[in-house]
């Protein structure tokens, strides 16, 4: 069986300028982009920051985590759950 290796790049990028790179992909791709972060918060300031630099706030949307964990049997709220 052969393996498929991805190739898996890091780029040197102060956390400061991420939020700016992203609005200006978005623009310029004309596309959805899809960010995950590992944090609560940082998704938060992530969402505001990109609000703030692509000018419309309906084009940037951030989408609930759920309240329990995954294995856990709790039932998640309807946002979470489109």
């Amino acid at each position: 069986m052969r393996e498929h290796r991805r190739a898996e790049y890091s780029l040197p990028l102060l956390r400061a300028a991420r939020p700016y790179l992203l609005a200006a992909l978005s623009g310029d791709l004309k596309s959805p982009l899809v960010v995950l972060t590992g944090r609560v918060e940082t998704a938060s300031t992530l969402v505001d920051t990109l609000r703030a630099y692509t000018g419309d706030a309906s084009r940037v949307i951030r989408f609930p985590e759920p309240p329990a964990l995954l294995y856990e049997r709790a039932p998640w709220p309807r946002e979470v759950v489109w």
